[in-house]
């Protein structure tokens, strides 16, 4: 038999533990889950005029919209909101909310009240509408190109 110690009796170097290596990197890691995620939003109207719509994500890449998702969302708004509504929109997925996910944006959520049809469900109250988790990954099945996912810690 070996006369080595067992696993977990032996101390752990104080540095394993250094707070700021932890942040670092949840920081790196934050970073990959958000690769392609579009800092500079732009309005419905503006893509609409464009005949290739796009925004630049955070790398510097291209983004690209889909037209015909960007014409069904025309189609549920008014001039004035299309000036407003910046895209894409952002669904927050919170990583202590596992069945979850939020809008944080009163007209994000409308639209998409409108779009889908929600009626009354899924009121936006509190500066967020929520909506369950599977009904989120739906939306982003639908409508490629129109929402980005966002984690949230």
């Amino acid at each position: 038999m070996s006369s080595s110690k067992p696993l977990g009796t032996g101390r752990i170097h104080p540095s394993v533990f250094d707070e700021r290596r932890v942040e670092r990197l949840v920081d790196l890691e934050m970073g990959s889950l958000h690769h392609g995620l579009v800092i500079k939003k732009r309005s419905l109207q503006d893509l609409l005029g464009e005949e290739e719509p796009r925004c630049v994500t955070r790398e510097g890449e291209d983004y690209l919209f889909d037209r015909e998702v960007l014409e069904r969302l025309a189609a549920v708004t008014s001039e004035a909101e299309r000036r407003s509504l910046r895209l894409p929109l952002t669904l927050r997925f919170h990583a202590d909310l596992q069945n979850q996910a939020s809008l944080d944006d009163e007209l994000e959520a409308e639209v998409l009240r409108r779009l889908e049809g929600f009626g009354k469900a899924y009121q936006f109250r509190e500066g967020r509408m929520w909506i369950p988790y599977s009904l989120a990954m739906q939306i982003m099945l639908k409508y490629p190109t129109a929402f980005q996912r966002v984690l949230t810690l």
